[in-house]
């Protein structure tokens, strides 16, 4: 009987050892570190993930295996496409394939547009490089051109270069024109700039070739900036060369100002955009101000948000500048949710307060 117990033992140790079940996650969000390993950002309580458009992450001996993507409440790709399943499998020398499946499971091809992609780590140079494969494990090129992608970082992890490469290594340029990328850091400030096949800096379509983000001692964005090959300033296809951030102590967004090429604020659409929050630090009002600090006489001036108790906006109204429904478009939006908290409907009114749009969420 010993001998049995014993047995019997030693087979619930086996069954333990190689068939446990794997752990289960909970997030917001994740990253990915330079060195391709995934870390979820705001773990919530399964209980609670109702509330959330969240990742389910699943682990087996601390390495992630499987994310799936919900979005309120449903598997579902929040980015688009059929793939909000992706699998992990650990390769030998530092390579990960990493796999895009739908809801069922079965290999599809991603939003990125490839099946499945490898990982190959150089953890001595700090490179990372990405090859895109199809279902039958071609090579293919990925929805930005590419075939193979690879990033150099620094220490700190944080990305100094990237390369977008052909089948054979070589720099290929992207459908924006862009073959290689640069980012240089001082003091708060990140400097992007972009490079053609030739390394020589190169200007996307729409005449930017840098951009330059300046952050504060609370890692809040203050400024970011568009140049041009000459290092001058350059309007982003909204006329907006320089975007500037306004923060309080509380980390709310009280203002994001535009100024362009000549250094002040845009005349030719709204140059101020003004935030306002309750007690509870929930955007009550936004307005929307001419390069005067006038409000905007063309189309929404004042926005108004509405909350119930769960802190959910159920009501949006969109004034015009002498305070009234605005009469084109919507003017009121609606918001119903269902006991679990996941918005269900939506319903827009004109400024008559008629019905022009209802949708029901899935």
């Amino acid at each position: 009987m010993k001998i049995f117990t014993c047995i019997g033992l030693c087979f619930v140790l086996f069954l333990t050892m190689f068939w446990m079940e794997p752990e289960v996650k909970y997030y917001v969000s994740y990253e990915v570190t330079w060195d391709s390993k995934v870390k979820g950002k705001g773990e919530i309580d399964p209980e609670n993930t109702y509330y959330f458009n969240y990742y389910k992450i699943f682990y087996d001996d601390g390495e992630v295996i499987r994310i799936e993507d919900y979005c309120l409440g449903k598997l579902k790709n929040r980015y688009g496409g059929n793939a909000p399943i992706s699998t992990f499998e650990y390769l030998s020398n530092n390579r990960i394939k990493i796999m895009c499946r739908d809801k069922d499971g079965n290999l599809v091809r991603g939003y990125y547009g490839y099946v499945y992609q490898i990982q190959e780590v150089d953890l001595k140079e700090k490179t990372k490089t990405e090859y895109y494969y199809d279902i039958n494990g071609k090579g293919v090129v990925n929805s930005y051109g590419n075939y193979n992608t690879r990033y150099y970082f620094d220490d700190q992890g944080r990305t100094l270069k990237v390369e977008f490469l052909d089948k054979d290594g070589n720099l290929r340029e992207l459908d924006s024109g862009i073959a290689m990328k640069t980012y240089s850091y001082d003091n708060g400030t990140t400097t992007l700039k972009h490079f053609g096949t030739d390394k020589k800096i190169k200007a996307k379509p729409d005449g930017i070739a840098q951009f330059i983000i300046k952050r504060n001692e609370n890692n809040q964005i203050v400024e970011a900036k568009f140049l041009d090959v000459h290092s001058k300033l350059k309007n982003d296809p909204e006329g907006v060369a320089i975007y500037k951030y306004i923060w309080n102590d509380k980390g709310n967004l009280l203002e994001i100002q535009s100024y362009g090429e000549d250094g002040k604020l845009i005349r030719h659409s709204v140059a101020i955009l003004k935030s306002e929050y309750n007690e509870k630090n929930q955007l009550i009002k936004a307005y929307y101000l001419d390069h005067n600090r006038n409000l905007n006489k063309n189309g929404r001036a004042i926005v108004l948000h509405k909350y119930n108790e769960k802190g959910q906006i159920i009501e949006i109204r969109i004034l015009d500048y002498k305070k009234e429904l605005i009469k084109e478009g919507p003017a009121i939006i609606e918001r119903k949710y269902n006991e679990q908290g996941q918005r269900i409907e939506e319903i827009y009114y004109n400024y008559r307060k008629e019905i022009i749009k209802h949708d029901k969420l899935d």
